[in-house]
């Protein structure tokens, strides 16, 4: 993204100018609205970034919708997380807006987390095993 005031770093140079040194819960919630077991699950995950100085805060939203046989809603669980990275010296920091694929690419770092805190949320509602898999996107590597 680029507009007047506003620098995009590449990818490759924001992860590796930057140190991952948070993740932390803001908000979460879950609700069982009845006994049926989950055939499927509809996960929606949106982020947003802000730059502060030398920090990068990342907060990502999770929605997931777990479904039975019949459609019928059977729970549905709320996880936000914020991601806070610090900014080595020599990046630029003034202006700087984080990209989609940017945070995608930071996204993909704490989902690990994310995962976790799904999956725990679950079992607290009584549902075993919600197994969130890998984030598919086509975003292109570094250029070697």
């Amino acid at each position: 993204m680029s507009a007047e005031g506003i620098s995009s770093v590449p990818v490759t140079d924001l992860i590796q100018a930057a140190d991952l040194y948070d993740i932390s819960t803001l908000a979460c919630h879950a609700t069982r609205h009845g006994h049926a077991y989950p055939a499927s699950i509809n996960i929606e995950l949106g982020a947003s970034s802000t730059v502060d100085g030398d920090k990068v805060d990342l907060t990502i939203a999770c929605v997931c919708v777990l479904e039975g046989e019949d459609d019928s809603v059977v729970a549905e669980i709320d996880l936000t997380v914020l991601v806070r990275l610090a900014l080595a010296d020599g990046v630029a920091r003034t202006g700087y807006v984080a990209s989609q694929a940017q945070e995608l690419h930071i996204l993909r770092a704490s989902f690990p987390y994310i995962r976790e805190g799904i999956q725990s949320l679950a079992a607290r509602l009584g549902i075993p095993g919600i197994a969130l898999g890998p984030i598919a996107a086509n975003i292109p590597g570094p250029k070697v």
